[in-house]
């Protein structure tokens, strides 16, 4: 028999835990454009610090993440004892009263846009290092080949024959 009121302080645990998701996403949102402006400006210091504030907002979300699971599998249990596996959280909403019910599917609904908005925002800022890295290897790659006298391809695409030899190389950051 179903303990209403034990499932209900865990329907209220759950809303609350979505809730404090949704915000930990948005947070997290907000440092990957900051890190994306950061690649873009050039600011090892402040990309340094955008990168450890958001591994502390993914170590948070995958705690709470955990909890979550946690919590569906008792909710789970105290519904249907010899459950196999954990509902899904819209099988959970469906037994809800309406207006909890309409909270938790909408909570539910807002954290997968704004978890799909971060899956974007990484993939950008990956595809932005990704090209920053190359751009940075073909600088170094010149700069090697020209100081050593190697040949390197022209503008035409064609390598160039003349040798150049560099005496000395003065090169800052």
């Amino acid at each position: 028999m179903l303990d209403q009121r034990a499932f209900e302080i865990s329907m209220a645990s759950l809303e609350k835990l979505l809730v404090e998701q949704l915000g930990l996403h948005e947070e997290l949102l907000t440092l990957m454009q900051d890190k994306r402006r950061a690649i873009k400006s050039g600011n090892p210091t402040q990309l340094t610090m955008i990168c450890q504030l958001e591994h502390e907002k993914v170590q948070l979300i995958s705690e709470m993440e955990k909890q979550r699971l946690e919590l569906i599998g008792r909710m789970t249990q105290m519904i249907e004892p010899n459950a196999t596996k954990p509902k899904r959280l819209v099988e959970l909403a469906a037994i809800m009263p309406q207006e909890q019910r309409d909270r938790v599917v909408l909570l539910r609904e807002q954290l997968r846009g704004k978890m799909k908005a971060v899956q974007q925002e990484a993939s950008v800022a990956r595809r932005a290092t990704e090209s920053l890295v190359k751009h940075m290897q073909s600088l170094i790659q010149t700069v090697t080949a020209v100081s050593t006298g190697i040949s390197v391809y022209g503008s035409k695409g064609s390598i160039n024959t003349e040798r150049a030899r560099i005496s000395t190389l003065n090169m800052t950051a």
